[in-house]
């Protein structure tokens, strides 16, 4: 691996750490302690400092860690190209700490996908949704994934690929065609947030591989309103992600649904094709 390529993981790493320590605290902090050994007798150190101070270390570097990302001149195929190898464990302590965002996709997937129904998921990276069926019990005749980046795409069939229903394809969702056919949930988890404002563009090429009486599950990142946004934005640009502005996600067409959930970070839509 060149020194680039260590110092994009090394940044990306920080980058999370830092927003997850800064916003959460010792609630980000505690959950490491899984891992055992020297890191559980470290993680037990830290909590022993009062919450605040997590909170300070962890702001310092998150800006750390934007800083040497955005000096590696990174692209988005490139960034999740080096971080395709840590992003599962990355999401596991994701979801320890965003159960609610968790619990509310969970509970659209299981509300909107009928029995053996086809579903499309919109920048699937390793796989995550396939893994959210598997645990959710819920029987599905074909699951079709599209991402942009190749190394995504490796680790996503090493772990699903030997499942007859299932499908991974390379697409550019802005420049490709979506995958023909109709699907009847089609499901796209902090992906609208590379789009940003073209994010409407991607909503009517999916609506037109939905099938009548489908729905479209898109959970993204949202600005908070808060004080955290000004460090959450400058972050977020150097991973070159944005949230989708308010503006972009109510003018959805077919909005059944919409969720602010953890403190406003997250906005999960759920959309409803008619005819």
């Amino acid at each position: 691996m060149s020194l680039k390529s260590i110092l994009r993981v090394l940044g990306i790493f920080m980058i999370f750490n830092g927003v997850f320590s800064l916003v959460f605290g010792k609630a980000f902090v505690r959950p490491w302690r899984v891992l055992g050994g020297p890191i559980a007798a470290y993680v037990s150190f830290l909590l022993r400092w009062p919450g605040w101070l997590i909170r300070l270390v962890g702001a310092g570097e998150a800006v750390a860690g934007a800083r040497v990302l955005a000096a590696t001149q990174v692209q988005v195929a490139e960034l999740y190209g080096v971080g395709a190898r840590v992003y599962d464990p990355l999401l596991v302590l994701w979801n320890a700490v965003l159960t609610d965002v968790e619990d509310a996709v969970d509970r659209a997937v299981i509300e909107y996908l009928p029995p053996g129904g086809r579903v499309l998921d919109l920048g699937c990276g390793t796989g995550v949704n396939v893994g959210r069926l598997q645990r959710l019990g819920i029987p599905f005749s074909q699951y079709v994934g599209v991402d942009l980046t190749p190394q995504m795409l490796e680790v996503a069939r090493a772990k699903f690929e030997h499942l007859p229903n299932v499908t991974f394809l390379q697409r550019d969702l802005l420049r490709d065609p979506l995958p023909e056919g109709e699907f009847d949930l089609i499901i796209s988890t902090w992906v609208f947030s590379h789009l940003k404002e073209r994010a409407g563009e991607v909503v009517e090429k999916a609506r037109q591989r939905l099938k009548p009486g489908g729905h479209i599950v898109a959970l993204m990142y949202s600005k908070t309103d808060s004080w955290l946004d000004p460090l959450v934005d400058a972050v977020g640009e150097a991973i070159l992600a944005a949230p989708v502005p308010k503006a972009i996600y109510l003018a959805f067409p077919g909005r059944v649904r919409l969720q602010r959930l953890a403190g406003g970070m997250a906005t999960l839509v759920v959309l409803r094709k008619d005819t």
